[in-house]
């Protein structure tokens, strides 16, 4: 409500008392017009994430933060909107829940209590509060989350792999890696698009040539036959108008760990397989769906080894350029064929992705047996090498990575479980850039074999080598430092074992 206020003031000779007379009168107006509380909600967050996608669980909870810049100030009341687009919310309108004015200091974690949520739609939400004196604070930003997938029939894709035949390699036991493609057309204008996957044992996706999201490792590890986690992404902006194309990668991970180098365990949940839809949605209110089935064509995978800790093998020479872009030549492929999943509930995946947050570059390179390089990075973590290399085609690198060295400065390869090491076969294409995808260890340097650091010799030579520490990607709420060198130093390892625990899997 607007209130129109016309004051007036005549001032005579005593110009001390016009002055008083014209303080007094702003400060009325000032406290007349100061209707708002200093408190207000911020930092939005839907199931403890900030504008979270895929949600499946029916009566999402929802959290703020009070700011203030007034000691002692509390929440006495709430009131939260959602509305089923940004435009009835920025009219102050929730048509799927206006919770009105609830008398609690509640800030965490409030059920939601609206009319009944549906897969695969976007919700947007803003909250208001009254403070200690039951004045009422502005509204919050607009936030928002998307739900999931909520039931089984909600799921229109199918879980894929190779044929039978093709699974397993003449003369051996392990499961042959696959990759996917998919060519799809859009003729209308996308309002949006969103991908649900779940790629076992690990995946990569792909559209349009370029890697969707910068999660690794994904999905998390669960027992398959209870729970496989599903990851969301919203691709609106990477899905054009004509003709798309999706790649996918699969990688071996816990699901598929038959030992061989790192052998604590063996089990086996079978082949690696992957389930997907991508859900458009059109500006012109009609939808459809491109799904995982037998529409997909697939192949075998440049990965030849894959083992979660005992490393990685790739051959370049038989890599397919631009398998993942629209336009390339799949004529060759096989028909994908439906399987049988492991069994779990597919749930979506809310934990912080596991991302790539550090990397690290070597500080010191020495050579203790001749042709072995060992590269020192200073730092022990959590991840997987990256290296750019050139020479001729079959060309091999071995790649070893451990946290220690020998007193004479050779490496010094834990005993038990077994070795991890990493080979990559050149194709003798130039400058090749190659990180291996599905396997993570514990590591400060590296050995590296059978290459030069000169060029102009005939093993292949490496250009170029990093460190890529990937732990979760969650956020940091705190730290700690202090007058005593000593603590800090502690903190500092304390801190970083944390970080290579939470890369690990």
């Amino acid at each position: 409500m607007k209130h129109e206020n016309k004051i007036f003031i005549k001032c005579h000779t005593n110009t001390i008392s016009c002055l008083v007379a014209v303080f007094i009168t702003t400060m009325s107006l000032l406290s007349y017009s100061s209707v708002a509380s200093p408190v207000k909600p911020i930092n939005l967050r839907c199931e403890y994430r900030p504008n979270p996608l895929g949600i499946d669980t029916k009566e999402p909870r929802l959290s703020w933060i009070l700011e203030s810049d007034k000691r002692g100030e509390r929440q006495t009341g709430y009131q939260i909107l959602v509305a089923s687009t940004p435009e009835l919310l920025l009219k102050d309108q929730g048509d799927l829940w206006d919770s009105g004015k609830v008398n609690s200091d509640q800030t965490i974690l409030v059920s939601y209590k609206g009319k009944p949520l549906s897969s695969q739609r976007r919700y947007y939400w803003k909250a208001r509060v009254w403070d200690k004196n039951g004045t009422i604070s502005s509204w919050s930003k607009p936030a928002f989350w998307s739900m999931g997938l909520l039931s089984t029939s909600d799921w229109q894709g199918k879980w894929i792999g190779l044929s039978e035949n093709e699974r397993i390699p003449d003369k051996g036991k392990r499961y042959v890696l696959p990759i996917f493609r998919r060519t799809f057309s859009i003729e209308k204008e996308i309002k949006s698009a969103t991908v649900y996957i779940c790629g076992l044992g690990q995946y990569e996706l792909y559209l349009n040539g370029e890697k969707v999201g910068n999660n690794v490792y994904d999905p998390g590890w669960t027992n398959y036959r209870k729970t496989c986690l599903y990851t969301t992404y919203d691709v609106t902006e990477k899905v054009k108008k004509g003709a798309n194309a999706f790649g996918i990668m699969l990688g071996n991970a816990f699901y598929n760990y038959e030992g061989g180098r790192h052998s604590d365990a063996i089990r086996s949940f079978g082949p690696p397989k992957v389930i997907m839809q991508l859900h458009l949605l059109y500006t012109d209110g009609s939808s459809a769906s491109i799904i995982s089935d037998e529409k997909w064509k697939v192949t075998k995978s440049p990965i030849v080894y894959s083992d979660v800790f005992g490393g990685e093998d790739y051959d370049a020479r038989i890599e397919q350029p631009e398998w993942t872009k629209q336009g390339f030549n799949d004529s060759s492929w096989q028909s994908s064929v439906i399987v049988d999943g492991p069994g779990g509930k597919l749930v979506s995946q809310c934990a912080p992705p596991v991302k790539i947050m550090e990397t690290f570059k070597p500080v010191k390179i020495t050579e203790p047996s001749p042709g072995a390089y060992i590269y020192d990075f200073g730092q022990n973590c959590s991840g997987r090498p990256k290296i750019t290399v050139k020479g001729k085609a079959g060309d091999q690198i071995k790649l070893t990575p451990e946290e220690v060295l020998h007193d004479d400065g050779t490496l010094k390869q834990r005993e038990h479980f077994g070795p991890c090491y990493f080979t990559y076969t050149l194709k003798g294409d130039g400058e090749e850039t190659w990180t291996p995808l599905f396997s993570s260890y514990g590591f400060r340097y590296i050995r590296i074999e059978s290459v030069d650091i000169e060029s102009g010799r005939s093993k292949p030579q490496i250009l170029s080598i990093e460190s890529e520490h990937a732990r979760s990607s969650a956020e940091t709420i705190g730290s700690f430092s202090c007058s005593n060198d000593l603590f800090n130093q502690i903190h500092t390892l304390i801190n970083w074992a944390i970080k290579v625990i939470c890369g690990a899997y």
